[in-house]
């Protein structure tokens, strides 16, 4: 019998996308017009990752129209980069999102981080995920970062299974977020790009 981590990680992680499949995506710069779309993914993705994990009163504070608003700024803004992933169809079903780091202990000139990486849940386990993380990778590469950092949830081992696959390790930071009444513990976890 699979122990709870291992049960949520056992068909996501290590699926390396077919050639065909790999056609089949674009990878290309969000338009501020999609932030309705990409607030959909977002909170679609969020809630079902952590549905049975946090309680209901969490999973229903994140809502797409309050997301729809977040996603407008973060769109108009300069400060980062998102990208969507869409199908032949022109269908979004994925978001990452990277900039210089925001952690104070971190040199922005050479440290980049990851804010938000969101696939529809139907999409999950298909290595699509892994190809947008790739691209925000090379981007930060090119644009001179010598390391990347991201924040996960310390109960998502569903994510952090992920980036350790991908080569990101836990570097010891932590911080907490109260969402609904509810600390949520964040571990940062940090890839050398050099």
């Amino acid at each position: 019998m699979l122990s709870s981590r291992e049960s949520a990680t056992a068909d996501f992680c290590g699926y390396t996308p077919n050639a065909e499949e790999v056609e089949a995506l674009h990878i290309r710069l969000a338009r501020e017009i999609e932030a309705r779309k990409i607030a959909e993914i977002h909170v679609a993705s969020w809630q079902t990752a952590f549905q049975n994990i946090l309680p209901e009163s969490v999973l229903t504070s994140v809502s797409v129209p309050e997301w729809e608003k977040k996603w407008k700024q973060i769109l108009s803004a300069d400060r980062s980069t998102t990208l969507v992933l869409e199908q032949e169809d022109d269908n979004i079903v994925g978001i990452v999102s990277h900039s210089s780091t925001r952690d104070k202990d971190k040199d922005p000139s050479i440290t980049g981080e990851v804010s938000a990486l969101y696939l529809l849940p139907k999409f999950w386990g298909k290595g699509f995920g892994k190809e947008l993380l790739k691209e925000a990778l090379e981007r930060l590469d090119t644009s001179g970062f010598k390391e990347m950092t991201l924040w996960v949830l310390e109960i998502n081992w569903q994510a952090r299974t992920f980036y350790e696959r991908m080569a990101f390790q836990a570097d010891g930071t932590t911080k907490i977020k109260r969402k609904a009444g509810i600390d949520l513990h964040k571990l940062r976890y940090r890839k050398s790009l050099a």
